[in-house]
């Protein structure tokens, strides 16, 4: 067990947080990198470790976010041939999208700050640091941001950040923070999340593999409506994107 996941589920137990935490959650969104490093370690060291939750009960969704744009049909998509409302052309940064009860904040905003690596004295950036560009840029997005977000959410943000990183509000479209200690913070009422194409979903990481266990989430969350289809095309990593054509059923007279 990580020392991140050990820390956490302390904390939850030092203030009796184990029980119901849906009745409380806020959607939070992480951004750090490539998405699929993130949707991991916040499954496996947030909601499974710490908030105890089952398979049918995980939220968290990978996707993008940061802007305020989308195509013209409302799709935001990754990199594809049609060059269809491309995330990182919007504006948009990989992230994911967590629900986040109000009382186990630190816990999750503790995950964020120590997937961090150090690159330099003092200096802290995403562990796939070669993956270069705004797209890949460190944020976070809840309701309200810096200015007006939930006291619960806004005290955990700051007293979780153990590397002292800048938090900047975001304007939309903000700028790469490799090298530079900084994360930006953003009002999700005003840049919203979107859904990441399902074939994007619980996929191994860059640099490791899961188990079958972890992909299997991808179709209980479609299951429970929290997955859908993007409308999305197909891109350069996958081409599941687009639902089914109906069945066609021939009667025989």
């Amino acid at each position: 067990r990580s020392m991140c996941t050990r820390i956490a589920v302390e904390l939850v137990g030092l203030h009796g947080l184990i029980g119901d935490f849906r009745a409380s959650a806020v959607p939070v969104y992480f951004g750090s990198g490539c998405f699929w490093g993130r949707q991991h370690d916040f499954v496996e060291d947030f909601e499974r470790a710490v908030l105890r939750r089952a398979d049918g009960d995980v939220t968290t969704v990978g996707g993008y976010a940061g802007s305020a744009s989308a195509g013209a049909d409302g799709t935001v998509c990754y990199e594809n041939p049609a060059n269809h409302s491309v995330y990182a052309d919007l504006g948009h940064a990989e992230v994911v999208q967590v629900d986040v009860p109000l009382n186990a904040a630190f816990a999750a905003f503790d995950l964020f700050y120590r997937s961090f690596i150090q690159l330099d004295a003092g200096i802290w950036a995403r562990e796939d640091f070669f993956d270069i560009g705004p797209a890949y840029r460190a944020m976070v997005g809840l309701p309200g941001g810096l200015q007006r977000g939930a006291l619960e959410l806004l005290a955990a943000l700051h007293s979780a950040n153990l590397h002292n990183m800048t938090l900047r509000e975001g304007r939309g479209s903000d700028e790469d923070t490799l090298g530079k200690n900084l994360v930006f913070v953003m009002d999700s009422n005003q840049f919203g999340f979107h859904q990441a194409e399902l074939c994007l979903q619980f996929r191994n990481n860059q640099t490791g593999t899961y188990p079958a266990s972890y992909h299997a989430l991808k179709p209980t969350l479609e299951a429970e409506g929290r997955l859908r289809h993007t409308g999305c095309p197909g891109n350069y990593v996958c081409n599941s994107t687009l639902a089914p054509p109906p069945t066609m059923v021939v009667l025989q007279i």
